[in-house]
């Protein structure tokens, strides 16, 4: 096919503007409409955020990871560990209550998200990190008992 004919085809398909309803005359679309998020949705966000941070960062910092362990300056090999750098059970159960108490702020601020926005996104958002967060604290807890 030529251009013009496919130029001629596009012409075609176009309805004529002149002499018809005037539904088929060009009319203005609709503006956009974007969602704005209400105090409480942002608010269940920040609780949810919070949450998230106290499941990581304090444990964290109760249980301090020891990276002094194996280097890569070292080549990998075990260095000995400082004097003091030995967890407690205490300790470690304290890191995991602190994971477990964020994760449970996580899902109640997710839950009263979900039960104000309707979203299944929200639900979602409840239990996924809620469920890592608690597993990878298990595992790690175990790991650090285990040693």
């Amino acid at each position: 096919m030529s251009s013009q004919s496919r130029a001629g085809s596009a012409h075609a398909a176009t309805p004529p503007t002149s002499g018809g309803d005037a539904h088929h005359e060009h009319r203005a679309l609709a503006p956009i409409r974007w969602p704005k998020p209400d105090k409480g949705v942002i608010a269940s966000l920040a609780v949810f955020t919070l949450g998230l941070v106290i499941a990581i960062l304090v444990p964290a910092l109760v249980a301090p990871p020891d990276f002094e362990q194996t280097s890569l300056i070292t080549g990998g090999t075990a260095e000995p560990a400082p004097e003091g750098a030995d967890l407690t059970p205490a300790q470690i159960g304290i890191a995991m209550a602190a994971t477990v108490l964020g994760a449970l702020i996580m899902l109640v601020s997710a839950y009263a998200l979900h039960r104000r926005t309707g979203s299944i996104g929200a639900a979602i958002l409840a239990f996924v990190p809620t469920f890592v967060v608690v597993a990878s604290g298990a595992i790690i807890a175990t790991m650090l008992l285990l040693q």
